[in-house]
């Protein structure tokens, strides 16, 4: 990399690029009166517009190079454009086989990264000169390159000169538009500078991979396919000519070969895999069962320099989030997309695939149009376009069921004059308030159809009429007789295992009308203290005795279990008679025709629930509270756990994106803590980021100041208090885009050299997750750069090749220790290393993989054998580690969650939104005057933060334009994590300057939240 002249004035630039670039539109002001006459209005979108302008006119900006190159419309400023901007890439990791028809990330991709095979090459010349309206094709011609030639045309040095037409004068007047100072611009950490630490690292790593002697270095064949050379036959002024695209020396316009002679190109072909994403999740119910949520496959070269956005929508839209709590939530659809401005609505369409609606608690909800249906867990509920049936109603009945937080169960009897139940009613018909406010409770039945569980006991102590087919066979019968009764009604069963307070645990926290335990009292399971209270808290349950046992053990088990129906025990030795019994206890249910669902708040001890229909015509309110408020770490049905599956050709790799990791625990740790990561998560958001080789400097800073600029409308909407224009501005964004990646997908510093080329063989992928921190003091978010690069390097020597790779991908970990907090370089940096090989001869390892707490750890990731060099700390105060490939060296860092990355926390509290909802319904009577602009602020974050942050639950009304202003500061906190200036693999931090600049938009207080 070369620097323009003053490596000093390169760095302010620089700074200020990375400064101005990362700061949202609301952080400056253009209005002191001193910069008027210089006629410097525009702020910072002016700034942006002119930095765009300037960066775009960088050889470096190859997207906007390439236009200006088609303007010309001159056949030999595009050869020279192609042959001298566009590097060369093998197609394949080791030889240049195919190289003819080879294409890794297409045309898009090649303008995007700067680096091409071959055949890309002639594909983008075959294409500029179409599109300047010059007849052309792609040809094979014949050449005769041997080795060292081919070395030559991998090996030359990548120049860049940037940010050189940035003179003083222009960035003076762009400072005093932002009414910066040379002070702002001081400190700048640059991340590597000159490579000492990633060299250092790769030493260090280096020295304990053990016995190097019998590493099979990654070999490169060097031989060119001197019979299929593309080349590219334009017309040209009535001649055919040829453009030869990698020889200088070549004249223009003729071929390599003193004859001009080529042949038609045989067809281009996409070497690089599909890209599958599998999202899945498992259940508190059944963990061994992973049960899919989507799956979609992408083509390589449509992800290439994209972000792929997976969320989790909950079918809110703007004014629902303002009065919603988190605690009411409970449905999300997931869904994986790409949005982006240069995609039509088609496009995006076909990119895009929705996954099962599903419940927190695992239910899926199916919509059929066709039949009028909707399914929650099975469970069918009637629906029509228009109901009609709410203004026959003038009475309503009202029952609430409140056990253990935080599932509540409302059952409604609506009647007409007469007191006949009105039917056909649809949850839209209702609307509930909770404590005065708006609450969007789930509807599991509009019809009288009562919903049975009946747990039965797998042991084999069971009778064979309870066991597999016998069991299957008595179900059957029973949810035939049931149904000759209650034609709609449903029969679920669970298959459980003999801890038997443990499964009533889980089914005392649903909604179903009775639950039945078939068992025969054998219990592995010790009664817990507040177990009675929270059987007692359920439905109610009846025991099936199967053996009508008399043993004193039983019946203290069958007693407790039944505690919910006082003692409701049943003979079920013979299963006809119990068929009856159950029928004749279910006919003694007071069974609702409408039962709703939702989860309740615990901020007050008592709280008010008013359902109305028809408008409010006829309403009814009724109090509830928690029978048992105390909090349970015991959860009911639950997804405990989020998994995305990323495969890419035969590669496959797993992540645990919330919840229960199935490999390193058991069922018998799982617990709320779990149910609580998959909430967060649902909350935050995935993006997932794709790239080839990575973005040029100038083409990242073009597109980061692009997506800048496009949220002009909705930001200076907000500060003008529109607040529908700002809803509608933000509604129209089609573009997903986190610019951290600029960093994480950077080419590799030095990438080319005279005597090197480093290159992901594969695809670049990057997961940036972020974790609500709902109910907690801190937000998580962390990265995780996937195993999918496969990075390698050719040199002229094999053990060159391993040891400058594993150097340029040591890069990464100190990026990734530069913007986390936690990171494989942090966690290992005071540890004495040792490889899992030398490991397994010492005495230590030994024991800890025998009965160590972190065995099973140790089993899966450690101890296997396999093609990589693990190395770890021998005191164990970490579980990450660092991972040697072999055969080629690349280097990735794994946290103990099996990331490639780091985490870091962000101060943005999370919390119940029942008391934001009454600061901003007292805003709204008090003061509406300023009230457009704090629900335009609101609706802001909402759409950066989800549903809320701790800077509107602190909000107050006597002071609002100051909070507004400190939660605006505490959003550019977040940011000031984030310096997006990458320059050519080689990220800047600056946290001083930054912090500067916010703190002059408080002219009141010096006061700053950031840490």
């Amino acid at each position: 990399m070369s620097y323009s002249s003053d490596r000093r004035e390169f760095f302010k630039k620089l700074a200020f690029f990375g400064l101005v670039s990362s700061t949202g539109g609301w952080l400056v002001s253009c209005d002191d009166a001193e910069i008027q006459p210089e006629n410097l209005e525009g702020g910072v979108f002016q700034v942006w517009r002119e930095m765009q302008q300037l960066i775009q006119s960088s050889p470096d900006c190859l997207i906007k190079a390439y236009e200006r190159v088609k303007e010309s419309k001159d056949p030999k400023e595009m050869l020279a454009f192609v042959r001298d901007s566009i590097f060369l890439i093998p197609a394949k990791e080791a030889s240049l086989r195919g190289m003819g028809t080879a294409m890794r990330g297409g045309i898009r991709g090649v303008l995007r990264d700067g680096f091409a095979t071959p055949r890309e090459k002639a594909e983008v010349l075959r294409q500029l000169f179409e599109e300047s309206g010059i007849k052309a094709d792609v040809v094979f011609e014949r050449t005769d390159f041997d080795e060292e030639k081919v070395k030559s045309l991998f090996f030359r040095p990548k120049e860049n000169e940037i940010l050189t037409d940035l003179n003083e004068g222009q960035l003076d007047r762009w400072m005093k538009m932002l009414q910066l100072s040379e002070s702002d611009l001081e400190e700048l950490t640059f991340i590597n500078s000159e490579e000492k630490e990633a060299e250092k690292l790769a030493n260090q790593l280096w020295n304990l991979i053990p016995e190097k002697e019998k590493i099979r270095f990654h070999d490169f064949d060097f031989r060119w396919d001197n019979s299929r050379c593309p080349a590219v036959q334009f017309q040209w002024e009535n001649k055919t000519l040829i453009a030869h695209l990698f020889d200088p020396n070549v004249p223009f316009g003729e071929a390599f070969n003193a004859g001009n002679k080529v042949r038609s190109a045989d067809p281009a072909e996409y070497i690089l895999d599909q890209v599958e994403f599998r999202l899945s999740y498992r259940d508190n119910i059944n963990p061994a069962e992973e049960k899919i949520l989507l799956t979609k496959n992408y083509e390589a070269k449509d992800l290439i320099g994209r972000q792929v956005h997976l969320g989790f929508y909950h079918g809110l839209d703007w004014m629902e989030q303002v009065s919603t709590s988190f605690n009411q939530v409970r449905v999300f659809t997931p869904a994986i997309s790409i949005e982006r401005p240069d995609l039509s609505e088609d496009e995006q369409v076909d990119l895009a695939q929705l996954g099962d609606t599903i419940t927190l608690e695992g239910q899926k909800i199916e919509v059929d149009e066709k039949a009028k249906i909707i399914r929650v867990n099975g469970f069918p509920i009637n629906w029509t376009e228009e109901s009609t049936r709410a203004k026959d109603v003038s009475e309503l009945k009202l029952k609430i069921t409140a056990g253990l937080p935080s599932l509540v169960k409302i059952e409604v009897w609506p009647t007409d004059q007469e007191g006949n139940l009105v039917e056909g009613l649809m949850a839209s018909d209702f609307e509930f308030l909770e404590n005065d406010l708006p609450l969007s409770p789930l509807m599991e039945s509009n019809e009288i159809a009562p919903k049975v569980l009946i747990l039965y006991d797998t042991s084999l102590s069971m009778p064979v009429e309870y066991r597999n087919e016998g069991m299957e066979a008595f179900l059957e019968k029973l949810e035939d007789g049931i149904r000759e009764d209650f034609p709609k009604a449903s029969v679920t069963s669970w298959a459980t295992d003999s801890s038997l307070y443990r499964w009533l645990r889980k089914a005392s926290q649903t909604s179903f009308d009775l639950i039945l335990f078939a068992t025969d009292g054998d219990n592995k399971d010790e009664l817990k203290e507040e177990d009675l209270d929270a059987f007692r808290a359920g439905p109610p349950v009846i025991v099936l005795d199967v053996f009508n046992s008399t043993r004193a053990s039983s019946r203290e088990v069958f007693e407790n279990l039944a505690v919910s129906s006082e003692g409701k025990i049943i003979n079920a030795q013979d299963q006809s008679f119990a068929q009856q019994e159950i029928l004749k206890q279910l006919s003694l249910l007071e069974l609702p025709p409408y039962v709703f669902t939702f989860y309740g708040s615990l901020q007050s001890e008592s709280n008010e629930i008013k359902v109305s229909v028809d408008s409010e015509r006829v309403s009814i309110s009724e109090t509830y509270q928690f029978k048992f408020r105390e909090r349970s770490q015991s959860i009911g049905p639950k997804i405990i756990g989020i998994y995305l599956k990323v495969k890419f050709g035969n590669q496959t790799t797993e992540r645990v994106l919330a919840g229960w990791d199935p490999v390193i625990e058991e069922e018998t740790q799982i617990g709320k803590i779990h149910s609580d990561e998959v909430r967060n998560l649902f909350f935050g958001s995935v993006i997932i980021g794709a790239e080839g080789q990575g973005p040029t400097f100038a083409n990242a800073l073009n597109e980061l100041l692009e997506y800048r600029l496009s949220n002009q409308s909705w930001i200076e909407a907000v500060k003008a208090e529109n607040h529908d224009q700002a809803i509608e501005a933000i509604e129209k964004s089609n573009w997903i885009y986190d610019p951290l990646m600029i960093h994480l997908l950077a080419p590799l510093p030095d990438q080319v050299t005279k005597d090197s080329l480093t290159f992901a063989s594969g695809i670049r992928l990057v997961i940036i997750k972020r974790s609500a921190g709902i109910n907690q003091e801190f937000s998580e978010d962390s990265v995780d750069i996937l195993p999918t690069s496969n990075f390698v390097t050719i040199s002229e020597g094999l053990e060159k090749s391993f040891r400058l790779n594993l150097k340029k991908t040591a890069h990464l970990a100190l990026v990734e220790g530069s913007f986390f907090e936690e990171s494989t370089l942090s966690l290992l940096a005071n540890s004495d290393l040792i490889s899992s090989d030398e490991a397994k001869n010492e005495d230590w390892f030994e024991e800890q993989l025998r009965d160590g707490p972190y065995a099973s750890f140790f089993r899966e990731y450690w101890s296997r054998t396999g093609s990589e060099v693990k190395i770890f700390g021998k005191d164990l105060n970490s579980l990450a580690y660092w991972q040697i490939d072999k055969k080629t060296g690349e280097l990735l860092g794994i946290l103990p969650d099996q990331t490639g990355g780091g985490k870091r926390k962000v101060y943005t509290q999370y919390d119940d939104l029942n008391t934001v909802i009454k600061n901003y319904t007292r805003t709204l009577n008090k003061n509406p005057g300023r009230s457009i602009g704090f629900l335009g602020f609101h609706l802001m974050l909402l759409r950066l933060y989800a549903i809320a942050s701790h800077a509107i639950k602190t909000m107050d009304t006597r002071n609002l334009e100051q909070d507004v202003l400190n939660a605006l500061q505490m959003r550019a906190c977040d940011a000031a994590w984030y310096i997006h200036s990458g320059l050519s693999g080689r990220p800047q931090k600056i946290m001083g300057g930054l912090a500067k600049l916010i703190s002059m938009m408080d002219k009141t207080s010096d006061d700053f939240p950031c840490e």
